[in-house]
């Protein structure tokens, strides 16, 4: 055990204790020494504490029983041949702390079989996986720059390469060997590559670009090759600028052509896969399709797209002052946009309005009665969130409407009826519209309420057709007269007659001129249950009376009624 106190591992500190098999290092320790645990060979784990910063050269050199090791965060250098020849060694992280790795550090790891290089480590140098010859695995960061000589030399199990874009430089032999390589993928960013850096790899295949140096390696020395175009130079064109939403995810497949920078048109599933986010509600260029370059192609690239609100359905048209347009709310919409012709197919004469947070608009200064009007309407989005942006909405199929001409007047032959028993249906002189135009009787129906007694009836005329519109117009049903009975008794005369229950009472007439033209006076009863008055203040014995009355009823303060036939009579 070590104890507390120690910082560091000294040079050689535990070098050739062939029967040491464990050990633990302390949290005091800072570096672990050159040669520190070299040809420990019955060593078969050990604890690196997260205090050392380095290990130094041929620090575990032929710990051939060392099976697995984590070299932990805090570890920024691993110098020359740290781990060589650790033939039990079968996979290490290096962290992303690490920013050098010494010359052959894993040569002769003869089991190692993946090995992953975090971020940090700007270069692999010379032989450091030397002769690793069961690697088949390499995950190499976009941190690393260069690959060192003999770096990955006879890696004979290594079958695939992907070297990242950060990697500019490929040093003498360093895959070479590499027996089992197939396919090694080399990006633009590499400058240089050793003349010598595959020898001896004859049955591989360099994936490269267009114009690369790794093109130009591929045909100077007869290496096959595949020539690549990263996705993110494809061009994606879509069908639409929009995209109407259903209540699913939108997916474009069926809308989008894809090609590569020589426009070769590429294949979903064979040359990139597709992505997509925010493609379930409406926004403007909110949702997002995203290309992953596979096959020849790496890479990816991402287009954004609009999904308009929902189609709305056709509108709700009615007749008030113009026309009178509803339709369904969309909490997704900034606006509405209602636009309205008298073309069906709305190529000409098209008119337009908007409305924002409400469901409905009175279109009154252009339509007239007598015309067809098609109206549509849509619910959208926007490019900046108002109404001034460039709009996307569907609009809903057109629905039409006929205005109808407005019943204005309607004139009757007379304002009050004798009662008869019967409905009185008065005479109607005209109809007419607000233009002054008079309509036939095939232009609107009549209907009437009590018009079969004594009192005011109705009358209703409602407009048909092209015509709309309802008028009312009152007319009265008077009493009609009775009998008139004259007698006689000295120095007057009374009068009687028909009781009448539906007038409001009667009146009585009488002058001695039977022209009714001078010398008239009238009596008025109020009460209709009174049916004789006697007259004495006036008539004299020996005159000649002409008498006439009349049952009435009163409307709006006028008196309606007609007189009964005059008759006459001699005072006694």
């Amino acid at each position: 055990t070590i104890p507390n106190s120690v910082t560091s591992i000294s040079d050689s500190a535990f070098s050739d204790c062939s029967s040491l098999t464990s050990i633990t290092i302390p949290n005091s320790v800072t570096s672990i020494g050159k040669s520190a645990f070299s040809s420990c060979y019955k060593l078969t784990s050990i604890t690196i504490p997260n205090s050392v910063t380095s290990i130094g050269d041929y620090a575990f050199y032929n710990c051939f029983s060392l099976k697995s090791i984590t070299i932990p965060n805090s570890v920024k250098t691993i110098s020359q041949e740290a781990f060589s020849n650790c033939s039990s060694l079968k996979s290490i992280t290096i962290p992303k702390s690490v920013t050098y790795i010494g010359t052959y550090a894993f040569s002769d790891c003869s089991s190692l079989e993946s090995i992953t290089i975090q971020s940090g480590v700007s270069s692999i140098g010379s032989g450091v996986f030397f002769n690793c010859i069961r690697l088949t695995s390499i995950t190499i960061s976009d941190s690393v720059t260069s690959i060192g000589s003999y770096a990955f030399y006879n890696c004979s199990n290594l079958t695939s390469v992907t070297i990242p874009d950060s990697v500019t430089f490929i040093s003498d032999r360093a895959f070479s060997e590499c027996s089992g390589l197939t396919s090694i993928t080399i990006p633009k960013s590499v400058t240089y590559i050793d003349k010598y850096a595959f020898e001896n790899c004859s049955k591989f295949t360099i994936r490269c670009y267009s114009g690369s140096a790794a093109e130009t390696y591929a045909e100077n020395w007869g290496i096959e090759y595949v020539l690549l175009d990263s996705i993110a130079d494809a061009k994606i064109s879509l069908e639409y600028s929009s995209y109407t939403y259903s209540g699913k995810a939108i997916t474009l497949d069926k809308y989008m052509t894809v090609k590569d920078a020589n426009g070769k048109v590429l294949v979903k599933d064979t040359d990139y896969t597709v992505s997509y986010k925010n493609n379930t509600k409406v926004g403007y260029q909110t949702a997002s399709l995203t290309l992953t370059g596979k096959g020849n192609y790496t890479g990816s690239v991402s287009k954004k797209f609009t999904i308009k609100p929902a189609k709305q359905a056709a509108p709700t048209l009615t007749q008030g002052k113009g026309i009178t347009v509803s339709w369904k709310a969309d909490s997704s919409a900034v606006g509405y946009q209602v636009r309205y012709s008298k073309d069906s197919t709305f190529t000409k004469d098209v008119h337009s309005t908007t409305v924002v947070s409400k469901t409905t608009v009175n279109l009154t200064s252009i339509p007239k009665p007598g015309e067809t009007w098609y109206v549509k309407v849509r619910a959208f989005i926007s490019s900046d969130g108002t109404v001034n942006g460039t709009r996307y909405g569907s609009y809903s199929s057109a629905k039409s409407i006929t205005l109808k001409e407005t019943i204005k007047s309607v004139s009757i032959e007379y304002s009050s009826y004798t009662y008869t028993g019967s409905a009185i249906k008065p005479k109607i002189v005209s109809v007419k519209d607000s233009d002054g135009n008079k309509l036939t009787t095939s232009d609107y129906s009549v209907s009437y309420s009590n018009n079969t007694k004594v009192g005011t009836a109705t009358m209703t005329v409602t407009g048909k057709g092209k015509y709309q519109g309802t008028l009312t117009k009152t007319f009265v049903i008077k009493p009609k007269p009775g009998t008139l009975t004259l007698t006689s008794t000295s120095g007057a005369f009374k009068a009687s007659w028909t009781k009448d229950t539906s007038a409001t009472g009667y009146e009585v007439q009488y002058t001695k001129d039977k022209t009714f033209k001078t010398g008239v006076t009238t009596y008025n009863v109020s009460k209709n249950t009174t049916t004789s008055v006697n007259f004495s203040s006036k008539p004299n014995s020996g005159e000649t009376w002409y008498v006439k009355y009349r049952a009435y009823v009163t409307v709006n303060s006028t008196k309606y009624g007609n007189f009964s036939s005059v008759k006459s009579i001699k005072v006694k």
